[in-house]
């Protein structure tokens, strides 16, 4: 079963990966219909020059707020341990000392 997760998430990064880090050709293809602008047109017609660009968009999106998150989290962490010291710290003090 870990098998099957650990192959589901592996193909998971990959397919994200190659997403995110695929080279864009845009700029090949319109050279190579610069020349004829029928042939420009038929090239043109309904075709998005930039394919992964929502999937890259939305990466980013989730990137950022996972990053934001993070920090948020080991903020929250920082309090956390500030506010247990303190406490120990109150605690000990209370305590009576004994000689």
């Amino acid at each position: 079963m870990r098998f099957l997760f650990g192959l589901l998430i592996g193909f998971a990064v990959g397919f994200a990966g190659a997403l995110l880090f695929a080279p864009d050709t845009s700029p090949l293809r319109k050279e190579q219909s610069d020349g004829d602008p029928k042939r420009k047109a038929i090239d043109d017609f309904g075709r998005n020059d930039n394919d992964a660009g929502g999937v890259q968009g939305v990466m980013k999106a989730l990137q950022k707020q996972m990053s934001e998150a993070v920090k948020e989290a080991k903020k929250a962490a920082e309090e956390a341990e500030k506010e247990v010291h303190r406490r120990f710290d109150e605690m000990v003090a209370k305590q009576p000392i004994d000689d």
